[in-house]
């Protein structure tokens, strides 16, 4: 096995072992791991991408939740320190206070989650020295 599909075997156990962690802190103990990762993409496999313009763009991490048309990016420009971009493509509508609710509680029980295992892995990056960050 070459280096780099056991680095891509490392890479896909440390998700798993960032998924679980999320289904065990979730505050909805009815939640099951498949609730809570329907819908929901991540990834911590760095790929880098020339833009045509001779400028590279080097992704780090990436979330995305497609229920809620919202992605994550940690990302860099040549070799600039990363920072995470989000967008939303979904426009909501709620037709009644009871679904607002429902939002506030996804948020509650299961994005913050994801966003919070973004944050963790781009930490975890910087300090190893595999994302670039600005001088302290």
């Amino acid at each position: 096995m070459n280096e780099n599909n056991t680095a891509r075997i490392a890479d896909a156990l440390e998700q798993l072992v960032s998924i679980a962690e999320a289904c065990r802190l979730n505050h909805v103990e009815s939640l099951t791991c498949g609730e809570l990762m329907e819908g929901v993409t991540f990834s911590s496999e760095a790929f880098h991408e020339d833009d045509g313009t001779g400028e590279t763009l080097h992704s780090f991490v990436r979330l995305g939740l497609t229920d809620m048309g919202l992605g994550f990016d940690v990302r860099s420009i040549n070799d600039e320190p990363a920072e995470c971009y989000g967008d939303a493509t979904a426009e909501w509508h709620f037709q009644s206070p009871d679904e607002l609710h429902e939002l506030a509680t996804a948020f509650r029980t299961r994005y913050a989650f994801m966003i919070d295992m973004v944050a963790s892995e781009w930490a975890q990056r910087i300090a190893d020295g595999t994302i670039p960050a600005p001088e302290a």
